[in-house]
């Protein structure tokens, strides 16, 4: 026994069919596909009246598998696809001082939050300025961007590739350690706090510089042993530390 498709309902707040243009119409309609997946088995039925409807049916067989996509994208577990389409959706309705419905046509709950322009705008936390330090290796200095006050000075972290600026004095001293060793930079830096609580350098100026020493640790170690000391190790050094601290009295 054949099963009837099921019939949803896209209803975009902004516009009305006479009203829509068709580039942006196909916009809509191809994010909306790529969303639910299962292409095959989606069907664009009619654009209907009250603001504008885009309403389709998707196969009985395919829909329990956009029942699932949908309940993904709303925990935000969907796949990179499926969730980019819905940002795209949201991201357009925005642009469009819109917002939508997504649910079955005939009525029922809510299938998936459009919320478009009516959703809440992102915290923006100021820049904040504060003397640090970077560490990496200079690949590059000067060039077009550089002016009378100050020049680009590009650093390799390892992590990433920033462009510093220092004076052009500085910038000139600089520019002999092109390719060399690691160095520590210290001056004044600009980062910027994300959504996610992650800070972004976003400027940083030079003030002075030195070379890291890159000797290893195991070097190191070597050279702190072979330093001359007038202590002599014992079975137990705690018990030595102790007797001096007490006068030699332990009890």
């Amino acid at each position: 026994m054949a099963h009837e498709p099921i019939r949803l309902s896209f209803k975009i707040d902004a516009y009305s069919p006479a009203t829509i243009p068709m580039g942006r119409l196909a916009e809509y309609m191809a994010e909306l596909a790529q969303m639910l997946g299962e292409q095959a088995s989606v069907h664009f039925v009619e654009l209907r009246d009250g603001s504008t409807q885009l309403v389709h049916v998707i196969e009985h067989e395919a829909y329990p598998k956009v029942q699932a996509r949908t309940s993904a994208i709303t925990t935000g577990e969907a796949s990179a696809e499926a969730m980019n389409a819905y940002r795209g959706l949201n991201k357009k309705l925005a642009e469009d001082n819109a917002s939508a419905t997504y649910a079955p046509f005939d009525g029922g709950a809510e299938i998936l939050p459009f919320p478009g322009a009516r959703a809440p705008r992102p915290v923006e936390f100021l820049p904040v300025e504060q003397p640090g330090s970077i560490d990496g290796v200079i690949i590059g200095v000067g060039g077009r961007a550089a002016s009378q006050n100050a020049s680009p000075v590009i650093v390799d972290t390892g992590d990433a590739v920033i462009t510093c600026h220092a004076t052009r004095s500085l910038a000139k001293q600089l520019g002999h350690y092109v390719y060399d060793a690691p160095r520590r930079f210290s001056g004044a830096g600009q980062w910027q706090r994300g959504e996610g609580g992650a800070w972004t350098l976003k400027r940083f100026v030079i003030h002075s510089h030195e070379e890291l020493d890159d000797t290893p640790l195991t070097t190191l170690v070597g050279r702190l042993r072979a330093v001359p000391s007038d202590f002599n190790a014992s079975a137990d050094p705690l018990a030595d530390i102790l007797s001096d601290r007490d006068g030699g009295d332990l009890n």
